[in-house]
């Protein structure tokens, strides 16, 4: 049974029934070729074919133009629309921030004294149409700035919060800060204004520098000293402040700040704290202290090294500046020699040096040729003067001293290693001497003899270098103590006391003896001169003391005797009397020293300090007994003790 078909049977049904259908069904026409249908077919893959079905080619054609037309439609309706919001943009500004609208100005002097304090205002004006949140100002000040409330304290660097700046806001901060530095230095404070936006995490920054100039100074702060030295070398500095001041400045303090390798030696005045500090005190208008120092710097050549000396007004301890009012620095280039040499006066390297009259002295120099090339033809020398020089004690190794110019030279002649010094060659040269004895020289003052030092040469191997050299060595000082003396002698029967008890002295009796002490000095004034003994314990202390006017003690704690002598000057028992002090004291001899002749004063010592040379001196003198070999009434036997 077959489904009959109507003429509104879709094409789908038509086929269904063609399909189910039990007749034979016809077959179905199939179209013709046509020669002109006929296509090429490529003879290999390589080449391309050289037609495209008409089909395929209209086909996609169409495709390009269905897309095409709608993507140039979307692009000139963007176009439209962004230059829409751009005009709305650039005419009404819309929410955008820009650097450029904050405006940051500093107002203040040009010119500001050191030591005064410096005030100015800053403004900080927000000329966007949106609001600057979290708005902080920053202010980076000149070094040495201090707080004018603590001028302890220095200013590096502030920061306050201007809060929230709504648009056309403007924000205003004073400032105040104590200025310091040099006359005519130019110091900088640096400005910075920081902020946020609404809706950002972003930090901007807006800056603005202000520039003053450092006027009038409290004082002038000068610091004289060599540009070069040699490592290891005593030079000088000299440090000056001067008060510029109406008004007397009170309680100054100069402060040092050494570099690495720089060792202090000595200094006029001294420091009041350690080796870098001194009390300057008060300083009247325009007067002027000045601290001198003496110091060597360790390093190598080329080397600098910068010291710094601040002055200003002390702390309650006295022990740094509290307001600095100037910093002064000095830099040193360090230089090492061409030839090397190194000097010492008894092993000692200082320039000064005390000795004793009649002792000797050694000098010996090392050298050390420090260039790269030979140096030949090396002299020497060493000058000496001096009224004090014994000329005839002069003794030189390996070189010649001639005495009409009192020089000691060393030279190829004397000393073949000197005809030529190799690069890095070292070597040793010396020579002794005296000074005179003194002990019976009151004429002389001052006694000191200087040494100074000279070297040339010629250089070798360099032709831009000087081939001559000439080096001077330096200068060394031998000063020459005071020669003072002490004597201790004991009387019974003479001196300035009466004395009683029987002579010689017997066993359980009481006798008494004077003690006379006296000093003798010669060519400088010797201070801080005190002479000490100790009595035995079978001796007491008496009491009297002569002359009257001298400071003399007894300690029953150990039964020591004390004088307290001060200043001895020069010429005291030289030709003229010497300083002496008499004091009694009384022996009760026990039975155990029958037969024997007891001490009665121990040794005596001197201590003092020679003013010339800085130097402490000495002297002392034997103990005294009961055998009174200076009383010229005293007798060989009354010396022993008797029952």
């Amino acid at each position: 049974m077959t489904r009959k078909q109507s003429d509104d049977d879709s094409p789908l049904e038509e086929l269904e029934g063609q399909l189910y259908a039990r007749r034979e069904m016809p077959a179905s026409r199939r179209p013709r070729l046509h020669p002109d249908d006929a296509r090429e077919v490529a003879s290999d893959w390589q080449h391309e074919h050289p037609h495209v079905t008409p089909g395929l080619d209209s086909m996609v054609r169409r495709k390009k133009g269905k897309f095409v037309k709608p993507f140039l439609l979307f692009a000139v309706i963007f176009f439209v629309i962004a230059v829409g919001i751009a005009a709305v943009v650039i005419t009404r500004g819309g929410n955008t921030v820009s650097s450029r609208n904050v405006e940051v100005s500093v107002t203040g002097p040009v010119q500001v004294d050191a030591g005064d304090i410096l005030s100015f205002t800053v403004s900080v004006s927000n000329e966007n149409t949106t609001a600057l949140e979290t708005t902080d100002l920053i202010v980076e000040f000149a070094p040495g700035t201090r707080d004018p409330d603590d001028t302890a304290r220095e200013l590096p660097r502030l920061r306050e919060s201007l809060g929230r700046l709504n648009p056309g806001a403007v924000a205003k901060k004073e400032m105040h800060a104590t200025a310091f530095g040099k006359s005519g230095d130019k110091q900088e404070i640096i400005v910075s204004v920081e902020y946020r936006i609404v809706g950002s995490n972003a930090v901007f920054v807006k800056e603005k520098a202000f520039t003053y100039e450092i006027g009038h100074t409290p004082v002038t702060l000068l610091v004289d000293a060599p540009s070069e030295i040699n490592a290891g070398q005593e030079f000088e500095m000299e440090v000056s402040v001067v008060s510029n001041s109406t008004e007397t400045l009170k309680n100054l303090l100069l402060v040092a700040e050494y570099p690495f390798g720089f060792v202090f030696g000595d200094a006029a005045p001294r420091p009041s704290q350690g080796s870098r500090v001194w009390d300057l005190g008060d300083l009247a208008p325009g007067a002027k202290k000045v601290v001198r120092l003496r110091a060597t710097v360790e390093g190598q050549d080329e080397e600098e090294r910068t010291v710094r000396f601040t002055v200003g007004v002390a702390d309650a301890n006295k022990i740094d500046v509290v307001t600095p009012f100037l910093t002064e620095t000095h830099t040193l280039a360090l230089r090492r020699p061409f030839v090397e040499v190194n000097i010492t006066l008894n092993g000692s390297v200082a320039d000064e040096v005390a000795v004793l009259s009649g002792e000797p002295v050694r000098v010996d120099l090392s050298w050390r040729n420090n260039l790269p090339d030979s140096v030949v033809d090396v002299v020497v020398v060493a000058r000496l003067s001096g009224t004090v020089l014994n000329k005839s004690s002069v003794t030189v190794d390996d070189g010649f001293y001639r005495s009409n110019t009192n020089t000691v030279t060393w030279d190829r002649q004397s000393d073949s290693s000197l005809g030529e010094l190799p690069p890095g060659a070292t070597g040793q040269l010396s020579f002794t001497f005296e000074p005179l004895d003194l002990s019976d020289r009151a004429d002389i003052t001052s006694p000191e003899i200087d040494i100074v030092f000279s070297l040339t040469a010629r250089r070798l191997g360099d032709a831009s270098a000087p081939s001559t050299i000439a080096t001077d060595l330096g200068e060394k000082i031998i000063r020459v103590n005071s020669d003072i003396a002490l004597a201790q002698r004991a009387v019974h029967f003479v001196g300035p006391f009466t004395n009683s008890g029987p002579m010689p002295p017997e066993a359980e009796e009481d006798t008494t003896y004077t003690i006379i002490w006296s000093i003798s000095n010669t060519s400088n004034n010797v201070d801080d001169v005190q002479v000490s003994a100790t009595l035995p314990s079978y001796v007491e202390w008496m009491g009297a003391t002569d002359p009257s006017g001298e400071k003399i003690s007894f300690s029953p704690v150990g039964g020591q005797v004390i004088w307290d002598v001060g200043e001895v000057a020069r010429g005291i028992g030289i030709g003229n009397s010497p300083r002496e002090v008499a004091f009694r004291v009384s022996l009760t001899p026990s039975i155990s020293q029958v037969g024997a002749a007891p001490t009665l004063v121990s040794e005596v010592r001197l201590s003092g300090t020679d003013e010339f040379t800085g130097a402490p001196v000495g002297a002392s003198s034997g103990a005294v007994t009961t055998r009174l070999t200076t009383d010229p009434e005293f007798e060989e036997d009354q010396g022993r003790v008797v029952e």
